[in-house]
């Protein structure tokens, strides 16, 4: 016969089951802040490889750091003919990919602080100016970085619809075709 569980160890058996689902949401959290910020980045590629492959540019090269990306993208949705009219919405997805890669930046390459309550995490990573490494920390919780990931999905099916727009009927051949 078991002894009667005391209402304070009940108590504290449940706190340990919250924070053990608070944890693995965090986790899962991360994960999809990975995979979201991929699918981000992916479609920045499609996008500049058809302003390349489509529109009058100099460029030949598509960038490969995310601030060239970015600076690409912005670029020849200002300054094109063709993309103007799509303007606007090209300068909200910058303004939110930017909002977004801050808390991507320090979630993915932080380091995780064990010091914080369940559900809370805090990131130390490091900012370079000059020859000085500045430690900086932030905290958030599973909800915000759940919210995060959800944001960067959202974004990048904006993205994607932006893509399909300028790229009219022909755009899933464009891709499919290997030397496009």
């Amino acid at each position: 016969m078991k002894r009667p569980t005391s209402i304070r160890s009940y108590i504290a058996l449940k706190k340990r089951e919250s924070d053990e689902v608070q944890e693995l949401g965090f986790d899962r959290a991360v994960a999809h802040i990975s995979i979201g910020w991929a699918y981000i980045e992916i479609i920045f590629d499609y996008t500049n490889l058809f302003i390349i492959n489509t529109f009058a540019t100099d460029e030949t090269q598509i960038p490969i750091s995310l601030k060239a990306k970015i600076a690409f993208f912005k670029k020849h949705f200002r300054t094109m003919p063709e993309l103007q009219s799509y303007q606007q919405r090209a300068f909200a997805i910058v303004d939110e990919a930017n909002r977004l890669k801050v808390a991507r930046h320090d979630i993915v390459h932080g380091l995780a602080i064990k010091e914080t309550p369940a559900g809370v995490r805090r990131y130390l990573r490091h900012d370079y100016r000059g020859k000085k490494l500045i430690k900086q920390t932030k905290e958030y919780s599973w909800l915000e970085a759940g919210k995060t990931a959800s944001d960067m999905f959202a974004l990048g099916k904006s993205m994607v619809a932006l893509l399909r727009e300028i790229g009219g009927t022909n755009l899933r051949s464009y891709f499919e075709n290997p030397d496009g």
